[in-house]
């Protein structure tokens, strides 16, 4: 379908969208090797006929830049509000609502494993991600007042009402 109005697409088929979509994220990404510690069943290191520790390696992909919409633009050429404004074509949207989802799950995950700021998390999920953390409390049905509670309570209200004047007229209503 041709673009009638403005510059050309960017992309012509969300599966060219996709691909590099997923060509950043790898970008953002290295393969690296872990040294772990064999352990038996109790959780004691193993040791080798030398006395040393047995160990293996495991292949772990190693964050080498945090990924970001920002970021996955800029990878695209372009800037995120003209990458965001895909979102208002259909066969789009799939693509890009997974990527959001890709880089709201990495702040998060990091920031409860510790590994980054809080305050920039927190602030990354709320503006980028419509997170909240307002509380609000709904109540229906009446308020249940203490009779004894309400006596004493109008009973002050009429002392500084009348301030003290000896007048017994209930000025809250005049």
């Amino acid at each position: 379908m041709p673009n009638p109005v403005g510059r050309p697409l960017l992309f012509k088929t969300a599966e060219e969208l996709d691909i590099k979509i997923n060509a950043y994220f790898e970008s953002c990404f290295v393969d690296d090797w872990e040294e772990r510690t064999l352990r038996d069943e109790n959780g004691v290191p193993v040791l080798d006929e030398i006395s040393d520790y047995k160990v293996e390696y495991l292949k772990i992909k190693k964050c080498i830049k945090p990924p970001t919409i920002t970021g996955l633009a800029v990878f695209l050429d372009t800037n995120r509000r003209t990458l965001l404004d895909y979102t208002e074509r259909d066969e789009f949207v799939p693509s890009l609502e997974k990527a959001k989802s890709f880089c709201e799950d990495y702040v998060n995950t990091m920031s409860l494993k510790g590994d980054l700021n809080p305050l920039m998390s927190k602030m990354n999920l709320t503006n980028n991600y419509k997170w909240s953390d307002e509380k609000s409390i709904k109540h229906s049905g009446s308020l249940i007042i203490d009779p004894e509670l309400k006596k004493k309570s109008d009973e002050a209200i009429d002392l500084f009402l009348n301030r003290g004047n000896g007048s017994t007229v209930d000025q809250r209503n005049s």
